[in-house]
């Protein structure tokens, strides 16, 4: 069943881990007018790879079926962990989906004298398992909220936010969004196709066996 409430901190409370009610809910969705989300824009926040569970591991795989674009995050100060690679080449990969954006966020917590160096050897590591159309943007979430909060736009600017945002907003523009579900559409097609190929192929071996 539905159930409907105002989605402030002590309605969603009940919610959490610690409550025991979130074995039986499948997803909750929160409604706010944002820019971001014009266009009929959907954002769908899901559990972190290392945290699933069989049930909640259902529930993202089922989101990433209707997905158009998928926003990878990672920890800058951890980035890219085993879970995290062979998620994204089991799961996401073979749905056909082919645009996929990587976010380290916590970027503040890394020097800035290696910043630079650190955001082209990640984005390096991720071209050598996901091809040269990486996309991967450093952001700073601490920086951003603060520079919103008090107005501090130099801030917010820094925290790369604002980049990240204009790059989705370009994404998920209507007419770029057709195009990727084509594209997504010819991807899977190819890859079914391989598969029947590989199974004939196969068949004529242990035939001629």
């Amino acid at each position: 069943h539905r159930e409907r409430g105002q989605a402030d901190g002590q309605y969603l409370s009940q919610f959490s881990a610690q409550s025991g009610r979130h074995e039986d809910i499948s997803y909750i969705q929160l409604k706010y007018p944002a820019h971001i989300l014009k266009g009929k824009i959907v954002l769908v926040d899901t559990p972190g790879v290392s945290d699933l569970d069989e049930q909640r591991a259902e529930i993202t795989y089922g989101f990433l079926l209707q997905a158009d674009a998928v926003i990878f995050l990672l920890d800058a100060t951890a980035p890219v962990k085993k879970t995290e690679k062979e998620f994204l080449l089991k799961r996401v990969l073979p749905q056909g989906i082919q645009q996929i954006i990587f976010v380290a966020n916590k970027a503040d917590n890394l020097d800035e004298e290696e910043n630079e160096d650190y955001e082209d050897c990640l984005r390096q590591r991720l071209k050598k398992v996901f091809g040269d159309k990486v996309e991967l943007f450093l952001v700073s979430s601490r920086m951003a909220l603060h520079g919103r909060e008090h107005g501090k736009e130099q801030l917010l600017a820094e925290s790369g936010l604002p980049a990240l945002e204009a790059r989705m907003m370009e994404l998920f523009a209507s007419g770029q969004r057709e195009y990727i579900k084509i594209i997504r559409l010819e991807d899977r097609c190819r890859r079914l196709v391989q598969q029947l190929i590989r199974r004939c192929q196969s068949g004529q071996t242990l035939a001629s066996l």
